[in-house]
């Protein structure tokens, strides 16, 4: 599995989702509301053989807190179990990512945590825990 081309295809799952930016790397200054990859864990030879290995990659969600109450309404969807603008649906469409992996699972999600950018303001954070198993190489 190649880790590159994977975060680019959760980036690209995530595309569709309205008013964010989203980011198959970390940014040095993320610019809010946004999504971004994370470099993932692994879990080597999940099945013998090189069979299998199990990925978890962190996806970060992020929005500004200049707005009290329409910023946090964005994020509230990106956070909904359903509906277009969730980061679940929309990661778990294409269970394969277009075929590079086995299968993609929407794990988990942290509580919002807000986060100083100093002179950016500051930001609401959520995370999701995402499950990949790929063929190990």
């Amino acid at each position: 599995m190649n880790v590159g081309t994977v975060r680019e295809a959760i980036a690209t799952a995530l595309q569709p989702i309205a008013e964010v930016e989203v980011n198959s790397y970390v940014l040095a200054q993320p610019n809010p509301p946004g999504l971004q990859v994370l470099p993932p864990g692994v879990d080597y030879d999940r099945a013998m053989a090189r069979g299998l290995d199990e990925w978890t990659f962190v996806i970060q969600g992020f929005v500004a807190l200049t707005q009290d109450v329409a910023s946090q309404m964005l994020l509230d969807e990106l956070c909904a179990p359903s509906g277009a603008n969730s980061v679940k649906v929309r990661l778990e469409a294409d269970p394969t990512l277009g075929g590079l992996v086995q299968s993609v699972r929407v794990m988990n999600q942290t509580p919002g945590i807000m986060v100083d950018r100093g002179s950016g303001g500051p930001m609401l954070l959520v995370e999701w825990r995402v499950q990949v198993f790929a063929r190990g190489t």
